[in-house]
């Protein structure tokens, strides 16, 4: 189990391989040139900004709790 505090130190690589390997997709958006994609993992949320015109992560976002990714 990984802690938002330890996610938050991780590269952006290690933290997308670690979405990929043990979070749960939740939901996606498409939203113009990008997707944003929602993401729980351990006990948080993350949020991904993927610009699909570059085929590459933009942003990722932590979350305590669902309400606060939705308000984002």
């Amino acid at each position: 189990m990984i802690t938002l505090h330890s996610f938050q130190t991780l590269s952006v690589d290690a933290k997308v391989t670690a979405l990929w390997e043990i979070g749960s997709f939740i939901w996606q958006k498409i939203n113009g040139g990008e997707r944003i994609i929602l993401y729980k993992l351990s006990d948080f949320y993350v949020k991904v900004r993927y610009r699909t015109d570059l085929q590459a992560v933009g942003d990722i976002f932590c979350y305590n709790e669902r309400e606060e990714v939705l308000e984002a």
